[in-house]
């Protein structure tokens, strides 16, 4: 029996790229747009939270534009994940010693 091919490969690869890149593409906004939050997260010896949020925003939402119309791929991936690697510790890595003053238990 022969394969059954239900959408083209192309439209398949375009479609997971969108879908995957959809999370980059609404955090970088949300960085942009609404960054309270994550300026609450970010540790006090982090200078200009507002331009290195700002910063945080355009990465995410350039990163994943170009991986969603399929530019500089390779590139594009490599940059992206060397962003979460260096940047989830230094945001996040805070919330895993102490809890922040804003929650209260």
């Amino acid at each position: 029996m022969g394969k059954i091919k239900l959408i083209n490969q192309d439209f398949a690869d375009l479609l997971f790229r969108v879908l995957f890149c959809l999370t980059f593409i609404a955090l970088g906004g949300d960085y942009l747009v609404k960054d309270d939050l994550i300026q609450k997260l970010m540790p006090n010896w982090l200078p200009l939270p507002t331009i290195v949020s700002i910063g945080y925003g355009l990465i995410l939402l350039l990163g994943g534009g170009l991986i969603a119309l399929g530019y500089k791929l390779r590139f594009t991936a490599i940059l992206l994940g060397a962003f979460l690697i260096i940047v989830t510790p230094i945001i996040h890595g805070s919330a895993f010693l102490n809890i922040p003053d804003f929650i209260n238990p």
